[in-house]
């Protein structure tokens, strides 16, 4: 008996709230209250797990979409500071997406293009920051193995078409790219693989990045000797060599 008294309690105050609309007052009372208090990871987790696998039904989304046309989002025209950038930064940290994730994101995004004006704010913020070698680091090991698709590569090189790159463009890729190597058949350094390969292989295309990767035992012959040419980048010979100080 009191189970069903319960469920008709509970049925009640659904059913009593349902079109409800309160007043701009009301919400700013409901927002003060609320301001400052923080939720426990425990209660983060009960939150999230309750909402999973709960999704809006095609008419819900009709409703949600009317009720809220014609509205300009409630963060319109605001800025985040940068005490909030750097805690959401922090939150974001070490969070590793499922899968599954991955996918409804993949597939969330299929079809949505960047418009040229959002590209622009993302060229302008970007500008003039330099990444550390420990983020360049991290960046090549997420790509690794990573093949572009026929698909994407065709878009790209369209997209490609008719772009000349500016001398300072040029310059820039040029020393982003000088990574200095040492040959550890001969013990010669280099400044950059383009140096080494000139030595060697002239202006033609060499192996010597895939050797310093450890795809390859060699790279290319010295003219003389004929001794196979073994190849290293400088920066972890210098780390190898201190491990043996």
């Amino acid at each position: 008996m009191q189970l069903i008294i319960n469920i008709i309690i509970i049925f009640h105050k659904v059913v009593s709230n349902t079109g409800i609309c309160f007043s701009d007052e009301h919400k700013q009372k409901i927002s003060n209250a609320l301001k400052g208090k923080q939720k426990s990871e425990e209660h983060k987790i009960k939150c999230r797990n309750a909402n999973k696998g709960n999704h809006h039904t095609e008419d819900s989304k009709r409703k949600i979409s009317e009720a809220n046309s014609g509205n300009k989002h409630w963060n319109y025209g605001k800025h985040e500071s940068k005490e909030t950038t750097i805690k959401r930064i922090k939150s974001l940290m070490g969070r590793k997406l499922s899968l599954e994730h991955k996918v409804n994101i993949s597939k969330g995004s299929k079809g949505h293009s960047v418009s040229i004006e959002t590209r622009d704010k993302i060229s302008k913020s970007n500008k003039g920051k330099i990444r550390s070698k420990e983020t360049k680091q991290k960046l090549s090991e997420s790509h690794k193995g990573k093949r572009l698709s026929k698909e994407t590569r065709e878009k790209i090189s369209k997209n490609n078409i008719g772009r000349t790159v500016s001398n300072k463009t040029k310059l820039r890729l040029k020393e982003s790219n000088s990574v200095k190597v040492i040959c550890l058949t001969t013990n010669e350094i280099y400044n950059s693989i383009i140096d080494a390969e000139k030595k060697y292989w002239g202006k033609g295309r060499s192996s010597i990045s895939a050797c310093c990767s450890g795809k390859l035992k060699s790279s290319g012959k010295h003219p003389i000797t004929g001794e196979k040419l073994k190849w290293m980048y400088y920066d972890e010979y210098i780390k190898q060599q201190n491990k043996y100080v």
